[in-house]
């Protein structure tokens, strides 16, 4: 299906086994318009370029088969099912590109239940892949075994954001996802966008090749985390659950609130691990189980517990606020490092509780 002006709704639709050889977007293109698709499935579509089910893209649809029409492209999707789609470039269901705007909600990417259904790409984002100005809304989704190569540099094993898009994720549980670089979300690159998750569940996605950095998110742009719950997810690498990284050479900062991490495991920084120049400003956190990986030798582990923060020389690298709970069982060192400074509230209540305790006697090493 070419969509490149006026609607097109589509409801218990299938779209199966359909194949763009030459092209993007192996079921539907959208170079412009409105599309909206409720109760319908995608299944065993591939692209040859991104968007192995569907690309979203506001073009000249002259170079893609259409009329020339730069009207910016909206799509729709609602209650839709996406298994074992795929493409030779970026996002293995779907690519939304440039001004437009996509927004799910409902879906399923993937099946909890079998890793053979999962959505996946040559090179970024497994499920999803968005750039270049797109705004982006995800709702109440559920994303499973959807993955990236893991014998290269690949980003996203779910999603995959950048250029200045604006994203918001709410209510989504990213399970058992897999890339090099951010199991289950990468995001880098946006000047200008930004990215927002709040009231998620991210369990047991992972990094699978070594020095893989970021088991559930990977962020290089600034980010809100809230009231989400981060689960056995694994890096080979850095960050069992989160690692914040600088875009380009900007800096980055990034907000967790209300959310817990249990059971992560990373090299260095078993639920987060903050890169040089950034900051993470933690409120309402809870930390259990976290552990680090890095090892000297066949039973040899050390690591830095629950949350790193590498080479920051300015103050307020690590901002607290609320009660912030970590260390409780486990972790290998201390429960905060920083090499730089920490800014603390006059508010704030530490509860280390049973954690391996540094010589200031609050788990926090300087």
């Amino acid at each position: 299906v070419h969509v490149n002006c006026g609607t097109l709704n589509a409801d218990g639709a299938t779209f199966a086994n359909n194949s763009n050889s030459t092209n993007w977007g192996g079921a539907i293109g959208i170079w412009g318009g409105t599309v909206n698709i409720s109760n319908s499935l995608f299944t065993g579509n591939s692209s040859k370029n991104s968007g192995g089910a569907i690309i979203n893209y506001m073009a000249d649809g002259s170079s893609h088969g259409g009329t020339t029409d730069k009207t910016v492209g909206e799509l729709t999707l609602t209650n839709c099912v996406f298994t074992k789609n795929t493409t030779q470039e970026h996002g293995g269901a779907i690519a939304s590109w440039s001004n437009g705007k996509t927004t799910i909600t409902g879906c399923v990417f993937g099946d909890e239940n079998d890793a053979a259904m999962g959505n996946s790409v040559t090179k970024n984002g497994g499920a999803i892949h968005v750039q270049e100005g797109h705004k982006m809304i995800i709702t109440d989704c559920g994303f499973f075994h959807n993955s990236t190569p893991t014998n290269a540099n690949t980003f996203g094993g779910a999603l995959y954001a950048k250029s200045s898009v604006k994203v918001q994720v709410s209510g989504c549980t990213f399970k058992n996802n897999s890339s090099k670089y951010g199991g289950a979300v990468n995001v880098e690159d946006n000047a200008g966008g930004g990215m927002s998750i709040d009231q998620c569940q991210f369990i047991d996605n992972k990094t699978k090749v070594s020095g893989g950095e970021g088991g559930a998110l990977r962020l290089a742009v600034a980010t809100t985390v809230t009231n989400c719950t981060f689960t056995g997810n694994v890096a080979t690498g850095n960050g069992g659950a989160i690692l914040v990284l600088q875009d380009s050479a900007k800096g980055n900062n990034v907000v967790v609130q209300g959310t817990t991490f249990t059971g992560n495991s990373g090299a260095e920084g078993g639920a987060i691990s903050v890169a040089t120049n950034c900051s993470v400003a933690l409120q309402d956190v809870l930390c259990e189980n976290n552990t680090t990986t890095k090892a000297f030798g066949s039973f040899t582990t050390w690591g830095y517990g629950d949350i790193r923060v590498a080479d920051n020389t300015a103050k307020g690298a690590v901002s607290i606020s609320g009660k912030i709970v970590a260390t409780i069982w486990n972790n290998q060192a201390h429960a905060i490092e920083v090499a730089g400074a920490l800014t603390q509230g006059s508010d704030v209540t530490i509860d280390w509780r049973l954690g391996k305790l540094s010589v200031n006697k609050v788990g926090i090493k300087f």
